[in-house]
């Protein structure tokens, strides 16, 4: 399903030669952008991602696993570098940020607001959790 090319996307930011700091944006950046393209270019396609949601099928917890592993790949590999702090346990700030990540990544949400205006926001988002990410 088109699920899987925003993992693939998202898993490819994640491997980037860059400092976390640097992927964790580019991922979230990258996780809307995908979203956007997915969700609403072709209607029959949101309304069965919509579906898909509704009713838990298996592909939409892979997807959410797929993202909250890279977003745990980032933040372990900043924590390693000496970029992230190292105080709050691994599983709470990956869960904190894959909760507020979904924001930009479900297909109701998305229609709700401007393109423009979510990218906004996702740029507030991310700058608030670097913030707290820092050591």
């Amino acid at each position: 399903m088109c699920l899987a090319k925003i993992d693939v996307a998202i898993r490819e930011v994640a491997e980037r030669d860059a400092p976390a700091t640097k992927r964790l944006r580019a991922m979230l950046q990258c996780l809307l952008a995908q979203s956007l393209k997915v969700f609403l270019r072709e209607r029959r396609l949101h309304d069965i991602i919509v579906a898909a949601i509704e009713n838990e099928w298996q592909v939409t917890e892979a997807h959410d696993r797929a993202i909250y592993e890279v977003i745990e790949k980032i933040v372990s590999d900043g924590r390693e570098s000496g970029e992230f702090e190292r105080k709050t346990p691994l599983d709470e700030v990956c869960t904190a940020i894959r909760s507020t990540a979904s924001v930009y990544a479900q297909p109701v949400l998305l229609k709700l607001t401007d393109p423009r205006e979510k990218e906004r926001r996702l740029a507030a988002v991310t700058n608030l959790i670097l913030r707290s990410l820092a050591p």
